[in-house]
Order: structure tokens, then sequence, then C-alpha cells
């Protein structure tokens, strides 16, 4: 069990950049439309139909199951139940979660890109057809029957797909997203930390500017620390702190310090002044969330303005998966096409 708790986290801790759940939802009559084009979904006039979401449903349920192998998958199933005992299948529930935030985001990004007045270029729509014949080619007689999706739906599905990141991108890159190098700088300390003031008094007598005795230092008056590296970027540390610890160079002591925030103490010893690496990385990752409150900001406002309406009986009906749809390469097809190394055509946060 705990090997499957282990393998269920690492799974459900791939979640899709685009989980955001529109509100506002009503219901719409199942009896509307009929076969593979009936509509699951409305949103302020744009219809999802059935045969994408079965799509959608039938790819991102399968590869959890290729990632986390048949007998794993099985065993997740009915990991927990209800208050009234009902056994509840978690992986099941979860990939269905997934599917459903995914093909509201897109939708609610494509209605999102059409305000923003943006278009599929020419290339764009050659990848399209491309990635839509090889999908269309690779799935069995038996899953084309089951989706009920020509060539040129799923070429369709493909453009919503396409749009929804163009709207992304635009509404990310919107405002400032530039890192400074200062702002960037991962440095890496080691730390005596206390609110007891005897201990820095008596460590600051036999400090001296080498890791062996700061690490001997740290061992006998902050055992629990133990004088372990840690890697420091801005915000870690109170303000006052921050301060004096990004003014270390490499091999420095820095003085006894009292943080204004909670009285404790600070002594700190500089291994690395800057860490390029680790500066780096986390330049990205700053860069990174500049460019989603960019987006947030954007698109949060214009979600409240959608009018959302699910088939929530549809929806339940689509939830059984026959075993012999076992096809996991919607997404995979598409990639081939639109890669993140690619300016034009980048299928970064949607397409993972």
């Amino acid at each position: 069990m705990k090997h499957l708790k282990k393998k269920l986290a690492l799974v459900l801790s791939l979640v899709l950049a685009f989980s955001f759940l529109l509100g506002g939802c009503g219901s719409i009559s199942e009896e509307i439309g009929a076969g593979a084009d009936r509509p699951l979904f409305t949103v302020s006039g744009k219809t999802c139909t059935a045969s994408e979401a079965k799509l959608y449903l039938a790819t991102i349920h399968n590869s959890y199951k290729d990632y986390m192998g048949t007998d794993l998958w099985e065993q997740g199933r009915g990991d927990s139940s209800d208050a009234s005992g009902n056994v509840t299948d978690v992986l099941s529930e979860y990939t269905e979660k997934v599917t459903r935030e995914r093909l509201e985001t897109v939708y609610a990004l494509d209605l999102m890109a059409d305000k923003m007045g943006l278009s599929l270029t020419d290339s764009e729509n050659q990848k399209i057809s491309q990635a839509a014949s090889d999908f269309y080619n690779s799935l069995t007689d038996d899953e084309k029957s089951y989706f009920g999706a020509s060539k040129d739906d799923i070429a369709q599905y493909y453009s919503n797909f396409t749009l929804a990141q163009k709207a992304y991108d635009t509404a990310s890159a919107s405002g400032d997203t530039n890192v400074t190098d200062e702002e960037a700088r991962v440095i890496q300390l080691k730390i005596i930390h206390t609110t007891d003031a005897s201990i820095v008094e008596a460590a600051q007598p036999d400090a001296s500017g080498n890791a062996a005795s700061f690490d001997e230092l740290a061992a006998k008056y902050t055992p629990e620390e133990g004088g372990q590296t840690q890697d420091i970027s801005r915000g870690d540390l109170p303000s006052d702190i921050e301060e004096a610890a990004f003014q270390l160079v490499n091999g420095e002591l820095s003085d006894v310090l009292q943080t204004s925030q909670d009285g404790s103490y600070y002594m700190m010893y500089c291994v690395s002044e800057d860490d390029s690496d680790l500066s780096s990385q986390h330049k990205e990752e700053l860069a990174n969330q500049k460019k989603e409150d960019n987006f947030e900001a954007s698109y949060q406002p214009f979600l409240e303005t959608l009018n959302f309406k699910f088939n929530e009986k549809l929806w339940k009906k689509l939830q059984d998966i026959p075993d012999k749809v076992e096809t996991s390469s919607f997404f995979s097809a598409y990639n081939n096409y639109f890669t993140s190394d690619t300016s034009e055509d980048s299928s970064s946060s949607t397409a993972q």
C-alpha cells in the first residue's frame, strides 16, 4: 500500500497547468442532439461535443493507466469510500476531473482568443491537418467507431487546442516578465538560528571563517539543524536577516544578528554567494510565475463574463470507457508537430 500511495502521489502531482473551473454551471437537456455530436457543454454559445470529450477522456485515462501500469492502476481503484461505505474509484474520478477542467478551459480560452482577435496561421493549420491524419490513422476500427469522429473533426479539436494555447501565451506576455539576476540569485548558507541569546553568545567566540568549524558549532549548539547547507533565495529569511545574508561573500561569517520579526538570533556562514545553476533555475521559475500572474489578471475577469452550461447526465454516461479503447496518443500526435522549441507553435502548458 505504501508503494501504491507513493506512486499515486507522483501521478496526481502531474496536474495540468490549466486547471480552472468555470462558474455559473447550469444544465442541458439530455435529449438535445443525437450521437457523437451531442453537446456535452456550451459556454457562451460555443459547444463541446460528446465525441471531443470522449477523445480527451480516453486519452487522459489511458495515459495515466499506461504510466502506472495495469496492476498498480487496478490496485488504486476503490482506494476510498464515502460516508455511506460506497466504494469510490479515486483514479477514475481524478482523470474525469482533469478532463473536464481541461476541456472547459480550452473552450473558455478559445472565446478569449476570439476577443483578442487571434487566429491560426497557414503553417499551424497545415501542422494540425498532419497531426489529425496521423492520429486518425493510428486508431483501430473499434476506436474510430467509439469516438465517432472523422479526420476533419479531430483537426477541429486540435484547432481548438492550438487557439487556446495562443490565447494563453498572449495573455501571459501581456505584462512585465523580466527578472533581474539579483532577484533570482540563490545563495548557500550554513545557519545557526535560535531564540536563546545565550546560545549565540556562547558560540560566537569560537566561530571562525571556515565551514568545518561552523559545522562543529552548529552540531554543538543547534543539533536539530546540524549546520546543513541551505539554498536561500529572496523571501526565505526575515527581511532584515536577508539583507545581511545577501551581502556575504564566499567563506564569510556574519555577526550575530537579531531579527525584528520575532526577536530570534542568526549566525550565518556563506558557502556560496551565487549558485549559478540554482539561480538560473530560480530565474526561470520567477519568470514563469510572472507569466501566470499576467494570465490570471486577464483570464479571471474574462471568465466571470461567460455563461456556462454542462450536461451532467451525458457526462456520467461518457465515463464508461470500453477496454477495447486503448489509445493514449491524442496529445503526443499533436506534440510531434507543435513542440516547445518552436517560436510560432509552442505547445507548452496545455499540451502537457
